[in-house]
């Protein structure tokens, strides 16, 4: 990775992190890039059966990421988790940029069989 991380340098992290520490706002903190092994490993054997996960440094649109996975006709859900989102897109369209090491981004996709109906007090359940 050189001297970035996740597109970021290393420089420019310490400057924030020097600065807001100067201003009582964080204690210290090293970043540590998400570990895709780890995070697959801590999973139970039938969360690995019901899900594919991608962990990426960076990617456009944790949304899009799962739109390509779901149409390549698999049949299991896919969780995409990404340390920086350059395209991603919030309520009603409007641009959404996620940088490098600030959140954790993720997008859930999941096919539903059945009819329609079935889903229909999904959207009050999860807010």
């Amino acid at each position: 990775m050189g001297s970035t991380w996740t597109g970021v340098a290393k420089t420019t992290l310490a400057e924030r992190q020097k600065s807001q520490r100067a201003e009582g706002m964080m204690a210290d903190m090293t970043l540590t890039p998400l570990n895709a092994t780890a995070i697959v490993d801590s999973l139970s054997v039938a969360a690995r059966a019901m899900f594919t996960l991608e962990v990426r440094d960076s990617v456009g649109s944790t949304n899009d990421v799962v739109r390509e996975f779901l149409s390549a006709d698999d049949s299991r859900g896919v969780i995409v988790l990404a340390e920086e989102q350059t395209q991603g897109r919030g309520r009603r369209g409007r641009s959404w940029h996620s940088p490098a090491g600030a959140n954790l981004y993720l997008s859930l996709g999941w096919r539903f069989h059945g009819p329609v109906e079935k889903l229909s007090g999904l959207s009050l359940a999860i807010g």
